[in-house]
């Protein structure tokens, strides 16, 4: 039911003539759980952001064509964490590991840690975590569990998030579920 009213809310939203800021949305629900926002649902290949300006998603473009991902399609959710800024004034991005969820669908979220990826240059970081929702939770593990007893899942993570970036990465540490969370609390806009 509660899934519903946030979806009948985020419709409201949509077709007001006055657009909603939703990078704005508290980054903590009503439960004070830590929430965020699906921009990719797990299994598509088209790539979305949140533009602030317009107020609105809208497909990825690089000189105006509409990126896809040519490799492979998001093997989970690709979601931001709302109200948050990182080093590039954009919202934390957050991989959710779990089933499917809709487009703009608002999570309530299990930390777990972090995955940072890394070259001479650069780094970007993804925060990764579950859902709360049991009936739709994978794994059950911190980063550095799911890291020694699934290596070959967390190995796959780790690449595909490679793929997906635009930047040539070539190496990754991971942070535990405290530096995540610290992380997160350093991000918070006022």
């Amino acid at each position: 039911m509660k899934k519903y009213v946030v979806v009948l809310l985020f419709t409201f939203l949509f077709i007001s003539c006055e657009k909603a800021d939703l990078s704005r949305i508290p980054s903590y629900s009503a439960n004070n759980k830590l929430q965020a926002m699906v921009s990719i649902p797990a299994g598509s290949a088209t790539k979305y952001i949140y533009d602030n300006e317009v107020k609105a998603f809208k497909v990825y473009k690089v000189e105006g064509v509409n990126q896809k991902m040519n490799f492979l399609p998001a093997p989970f959710n690709i979601a931001f964490i709302p109200s948050t800024e990182d080093e590039n004034n954009k919202p934390l991005d957050v991989v959710i590991l779990s089933e499917r969820a809709d487009f703009s669908e608002l999570i309530e979220l299990n930390l777990i840690g972090a995955i940072v990826l890394k070259n001479s240059n650069s780094s970007k970081t993804f925060l990764l975590s579950e859902t709360l929702d049991e009936s739709k939770r994978i794994f059950n593990k911190e980063i550095n569990e799911l890291k020694n007893s699934e290596p070959k899942a967390f190995g796959i993570i780790v690449d595909w998030l490679k793929s997906y970036s635009e930047k040539d990465y070539d190496s990754f540490f991971v942070l535990n579920k405290q530096e995540a969370k610290e992380l997160v609390q350093n991000s918070l806009m006022n």
